[in-house]
C-alpha cells in the first residue's frame, strides 16, 4: 500500500502543502518500481473485459481532440443491473483504438486494489473524496485539447511515455455545472486564456504530476502505447457549504414563510434583511462549522475506511492520521510530540507507536494491535486516546 508521503517523495508532505498545493504544477520523477503495484496493462485489461461495467456513462473515447459520440463505440445492450443501456461495443472500440483513439475508463477508484489504495491515501491526506479515471493512449495521438479541470489532478504514469504541457493560463476557481468551467468557454476564449507553454514534462513509469485546479494543460503519448491514472480531488467551496446549509433551512419557519408581494418594495427589502440576519446567526452559530465538517468527513470516509472483513461481521475500527503540523523529535532519552496546539513528552516505547502511526495515512485498531502485540491493550488504548486528543488521529465512525 503506497502512502501519500511515498507518492510525493522526495518532496515532503509539509513542503507540498506549504509551497505547491493549489499554487503550481509539479513533476515528481519516480522509477519503475514506485507504482508497479498500483496498476498495469494486465489490470487495465481485466477491468475492460468486465464488459457489463462499461457503458456510455462510464467510458469515453477521444481522437485528435474530438470526443467521439457514444454511438461510435457503443451499442444497445444491458448493464450489470439488467437495465437497457448503451454498452461498450468491443469491435467498435477496437476499430477506433487502431485509428489512434484514446480510451478512458471513468470512476475506477474502487474497482482495482492498487487504485483503491492510492484513492484512500489521497482522501486521507486531502480530507475530501477522490475519483480516478484510467487513460490508454497511442503514439503521437492527442486526446483532449488544451483544457483545465475543476479539480486538482494527480497523474500517475504507469506504462510507456507521455509528454504533458502545462500552460501559463489558469482559470480562477472553476466550478462544474455553472458558467465557470471549461465547456462554458468558446474555442476562441480557451485559445486566448491558455497562454504560452509554461512547462513541458516527459512522463515515464513511476512519475507523478500534480496540476492545480484551473491550470490549462494537455498531453500526448510519445511511445507506442501509454497508460496513466488521473486522480481528481474536488475540494469543497462556499457553494458546497451553502448547499449543505440549505438542507437545514426548512426547519426554520422564517425560511418557509412567503415573500411579500413584488409590488411591496419596502416590505420585500425588510423581509430580505430578516432572512440575511437569520442566515448570519445560523452560520455564526458555534455548532454550524462542526456539523458541516462532520458531513464532509462522512462523505469522504463512506467509501474509504468502512471495510468489511467477512466472515467477521463487525466493521473494522479505523483511524485517519492527520499529519499537518505534527512533528516527532528526539530530545535526549525521551521524545517530544508537537502539534499545532499541544505538546507531549513520550517514552521510547510510546515514540515507536507514534512513528508507526505517522508512517501511515490511516490504520485499523487490529493492525496496531498486531504490530505491537507485546504491549498491553490498555497501553495502546491510552495511546490512541492521547493521539486523538492532540489531533494527530481521528476515529472514523
Amino acid at each position: 500500500m503506497i502512502t501519500f508521503r511515498q507518492l510525493l517523495h522526495p518532496i515532503s508532505v509539509e513542503d507540498f502543502f506549504a509551497q505547491l498545493h493549489g499554487k503550481r504544477a509539479v513533476h515528481i520523477p519516480g522509477n519503475d518500481d514506485k507504482l508497479a503495484n498500483v496498476f498495469s496493462w494486465d489490470e487495465f485489461n481485466r477491468l475492460l473485459n468486465q464488459t457489463t461495467l462499461w457503458s456510455d456513462q462510464s467510458t469515453k473515447m477521444v481522437l485528435n481532440g474530438r470526443s467521439l459520440d457514444s454511438s461510435e463505440f457503443c451499442s444497445a445492450g444491458r448493464n450489470r443491473e439488467g437495465n437497457r443501456a448503451m454498452m461498450l461495443d468491443p469491435r467498435r472500440v477496437a476499430k477506433h483504438l487502431r485509428g489512434g483513439a484514446t480510451l478512458i475508463l471513468d470512476v475506477v477508484e474502487r474497482l482495482s486494489p492498487g487504485i483503491s489504495a492510492v484513492t484512500t491515501s489521497l482522501e486521507m491526506a486531502m480530507g475530501v473524496p477522490a475519483v480516478c479515471n484510467a487513460y490508454c493512449s497511442w503514439s503521437a495521438q492527442q486526446g483532449f485539447p488544451p483544457h483545465f479541470d475543476n479539480t486538482d489532478v494527480f497523474a500517475l504514469h504507469i506504462a510507456g511515455q507521455k509528454t504533458w504541457r502545462i500552460y501559463e493560463g489558469r482559470f480562477l476557481h472553476p466550478v462544474g455545472g455553472t458558467e465557470f468551467h471549461y465547456l462554458a468557454l468558446s474555442p476562441a476564449q480557451r485559445e486566448r486564456a491558455r497562454g504560452k507553454v509554461l512547462q513541458e514534462v516527459s512522463m515515464n513509469p513511476g512519475d507523478v504530476l500534480y496540476i492545480p485546479r484551473g491550470q490549462y494543460h494537455d498531453a500526448t503519448a510519445t511511445s507506442d502505447a501509454s497508460l496513466h491514472l488521473s486522480f481528481g480531488i474536488e475540494r469543497p467551496t462556499g457553494l458546497d457549504f451553502m448547499k449543505l446549509l440549505s438542507r437545514s433551512l426548512p426547519d426554520d419557519a422564517l425560511f418557509r414563510q412567503e415573500l411579500p408581494h413584488v409590488d411591496d418594495v419596502e416590505g420585500y427589502q425588510v423581509h430580505l434583511r430578516k432572512l440575511a440576519d437569520r442566515l448570519h446567526d445560523i452560520i455564526a452559530a458555534s455548532d454550524t462549522a462542526s456539523q458541516t465538517r462532520r458531513e464532509l468527513r462522512r462523505r469522504t470516509y463512506r467509501n474509504s475506511l468502512h471495510h468489511f472483513s467477512l466472515p467477521t461481521r463487525d466493521m473494522m475500527e479505523s483511524y485517519r492520521v492527520r499529519k499537518h503540523h505534527t512533528k516527532l523529535s528526539e530530545q535526549g532519552n525521551h521524545h517530544v510530540l508537537q502539534t499545532a496546539h499541544a505538546q507531549a513528552t513520550l517514552s521510547v516505547d510510546q515514540a515507536k507507536i507514534v512513528e508507526w502511526v505517522l508512517e501511515r495515512d490511516w490504520f485499523t485498531a487490529d493492525c496496531l494491535t498486531e504490530a505491537f502485540n507485546g504491549h498491553a491493550s490498555s497501553t495502546l488504548t491510552e495511546m490512541l486516546t492521547q493521539l486523538a486528543e492532540m489531533g494527530v488521529i481521528e476515529h472514523v465512525e
